[in-house]
């Protein structure tokens, strides 16, 4: 009875997407759960070097873990453009791209696949493919209100800022919604 409680609020591109990542999910995660602090600590969010992002591909060449979670990456290859022009960088944005653009996020939905489809349009990896989720995406998640279904003022921002970093005019009208 538990379960039907839970899953009566999913969409169908809910359900199918969790049955087919969980198996994923679970390999990614062995010892342990998922903990916000080892998420942010992956988000290179704030002052970082060059250095400090060839450790960080020289530490974490296995797909596994937190610092491979589709989110965790949408937030930090957005940050590592700025050092595209190095090679070994260029690299591992496009391998990180790769996976994510195969781990969209559509078991968890919401906020979550919009910030997966920004990585990958500003990453420049499967775009025309991301463009076209992320248009049907904002028609679903983006309320005649302007408000983001999920009702939350973080969670508002954080999509609308999103969709302002990607800029695209057919955007326009719901950013400004939004605003």
């Amino acid at each position: 009875m538990r379960l039907f409680h839970t899953v009566r609020h999913l969409r169908l591109k809910q359900i199918l997407a969790r049955i087919r990542y969980t198996s994923r999910r679970r390999r990614r995660f062995q010892g342990g759960g998922k903990h916000l602090d080892a998420f942010q600590s992956h988000y290179f969010e704030g002052e970082f070097t060059k250095a400090d992002v060839h450790a960080w591909i020289e530490t974490h060449k296995e797909k596994i873990g937190e610092a491979w979670d589709p989110y965790t990456i949408s937030v930090r290859v957005p940050h590592w453009l700025r050092y595209a022009d190095d090679p070994v960088i260029q690299a591992s944005i496009r391998k990180q791209l790769e996976f994510l653009a195969n781990n969209i996020e559509h078991d968890i939905g919401g906020n979550h696949v919009i910030k997966n489809l920004r990585a990958l349009i500003l990453g420049n990896v499967e775009a025309d493919r991301a463009m076209k989720l992320l248009r049907h995406e904002v028609k679903e998640q983006i309320l005649e209100d302007g408000g983001h279904i999920e009702r939350t003022p973080m969670y508002h921002l954080e999509v609308l800022n999103d969709l302002r970093d990607i800029n695209a005019p057919e955007l326009r009208d719901k950013i400004a919604k939004m605003e």
